[in-house]
């Protein structure tokens, strides 16, 4: 079995965002691959739940396939920017995940990209934020900032005893645009702690670049399972900065 994917797939059906530069197949273990072509071997019975449209005895991908292929991509560092255009596109344009091939993407790219077992979240503040930053200000404080005049919103949900653990259960109780706050003000601080107040970044960026990069650093390093799944799902709510997030924290540190 040999289905196109990718932008080839998309202009088939006058939906690509760009020109293909190239074919890309979904082939079964086996299969010679196509001169010319970027190809890869995908397990049948995922190839079995991608719909297609034949033409001239080739299978297509069919738009819905390739928005929920490209969705279980975005939680990985590989070509982020390129798939996040191309689900907002897709999702712009009315596609729609299709569930069974979802899922099945989502538990076959953790063994292939790995589940983030570098993550683990069921530790204290010390011991989570020890990667190669300089962190001039304490996470929590930066969050009240953002959070101003309200309290942080991730404190609704922490798992007890617990402080940097989110609780999925209390997460999913709250209100969806509680949901999207909570992730939006994470993104905020990171964007802040990383890169605006980071000293070997600070005057280098804008404002608008940071929150892009804490974006794809808080979707692909910094969340994992549930968590990286509800942003890419959602990933419209987040492209966009508001600088009212941002805006007390800026007057208080005086930038």
């Amino acid at each position: 079995m040999r289905i196109i994917v990718g932008s080839t797939a998309l202009e088939h059906f006058g939906l690509s965002r760009r020109k293909a530069n190239d074919i890309d197949y979904w082939l079964s273990e086996g299969e010679a691959f196509p001169e010319g072509t970027d190809s890869v071997y995908i397990p049948e019975y995922i190839l079995n739940l991608v719909p297609v449209e034949e033409s001239n005895k080739v299978a297509y991908a069919v738009p819905d396939a390739i928005y929920t292929i490209k969705l279980s991509h975005l939680i990985y560092p590989i070509f982020f920017q390129k798939h996040k255009l191309d689900v907002l596109f897709l999702k712009a344009k009315g596609c729609k995940i299709i569930p069974e091939l979802y899922e099945a993407l989502k538990e076959y790219w953790k063994e292939i990209h790995g589940n983030k077992s570098f993550l683990s979240l069921n530790q204290n503040k010390e011991q989570f934020f020890t990667d190669n930053v300089d962190y001039r200000y304490d996470h929590d404080f930066l969050h009240q900032l953002v959070a101003y005049p309200n309290r942080p919103m991730y404190e609704r949900c922490l798992k007890d005893g617990q402080e940097v653990l989110i609780d999925k259960d209390k997460f999913f109780s709250m209100p969806f645009e509680d949901q999207i706050r909570m992730f939006r003000e994470e993104i905020a601080v990171i964007s802040m702690e990383r890169w605006l107040i980071n000293p070997y970044w600070k005057g280098k960026i804008s404002w608008y670049k940071a929150h892009m990069l804490s974006l794809e650093k808080t979707v692909t390093t910094l969340t994992k399972g549930y968590a990286s799944y509800f942003l890419v799902e959602n990933i419209e709510h987040f492209v966009k900065p508001d600088y009212s997030h941002v805006e007390h924290l800026m007057e208080v540190l005086e930038l």
